[in-house]
């Protein structure tokens, strides 16, 4: 799902057959974002660096090297920025065919594309 941070409203909604990992469908879908455009992701787009020059996401920690405070204050900053995206994938998945498994076999995207339709309706 890809989400206006001006109007905060969903501007693409891209899925898959099956389980995808999130990254793994955003390389698939080609979407190009102009370089100007300050791209925020979280952290599961690792590597979106390589495709989207103007990318912003977490650090991540690990085992031998933890984040610094700078590194922890970074990632508390674009968490307060990114907040209305994740509270658009709440109001998505108030609709229980975003929630749970999906299990007819046609027209999901037809209907996750309405669901997406009502949240920008609902937005305004």
């Amino acid at each position: 799902m890809i989400i206006d941070a001006d109007t905060k409203q969903i501007v693409s909604v891209h899925f898959e057959k099956g389980a995808c990992h999130d990254f793994k469908l955003y390389k698939k879908t080609k979407i190009r974002i102009h370089p100007n455009i300050k791209q925020q992701v979280d952290s599961g787009y690792q590597g979106s660096q390589k495709l989207h020059s103007n990318t912003e996401l977490p650090v991540k920690s690990s085992k031998h090297k933890p984040l610094t405070k700078q590194n922890k204050q970074d990632n508390r900053k674009l968490a307060k920025e990114r907040v209305y995206v994740e509270h658009t994938n709440r109001k998505c998945k108030v609709f229980k065919l975003l929630k749970n498994h999906y299990r007819s076999h046609s027209r999901y995207g037809l209907r996750a594309t309405l669901i997406a339709s009502f949240v920008n309706a609902n937005a305004a």
